[in-house]
């Protein structure tokens, strides 16, 4: 984000992006895109895993169509998953 002389000027960038990737490992343009790809493509395995999991097998299992049981297991995944970003946040906080 300076100048880099010349005569050239550079769009002053302040929002923080540049420095979580750095600070992620990310230190190529190659490295961004591959990153995003990634992304991508984790994204779309979970759009179908959601989609499985609602449309296909949730209609084989007896126990998904009791609502406790249903309620019980969102819950479960919810708690766990709540638990795990919150620990994330810890370590990323503290280190």
């Amino acid at each position: 984000n300076d100048g880099t002389g010349g005569g050239f000027q550079v769009i002053q960038i302040t929002s923080g992006f540049f420095q979580i990737w750095r600070a992620s490992g990310i230190t190529s343009e190659l490295q961004l895109y591959c990153t995003a790809i990634g992304a991508l493509v984790i994204a779309a395995l979970m759009l179908f895993a959601g989609w499985f999991h609602y449309h296909k097998a949730a209609s084989k299992l007896a126990w998904f169509q009791n609502v406790e049981s249903m309620l019980n297991h969102h819950l479960a995944g919810l708690l766990g998953l709540g638990s795990l970003s919150w620990a994330g946040h810890q370590v990323h906080i503290y280190i």
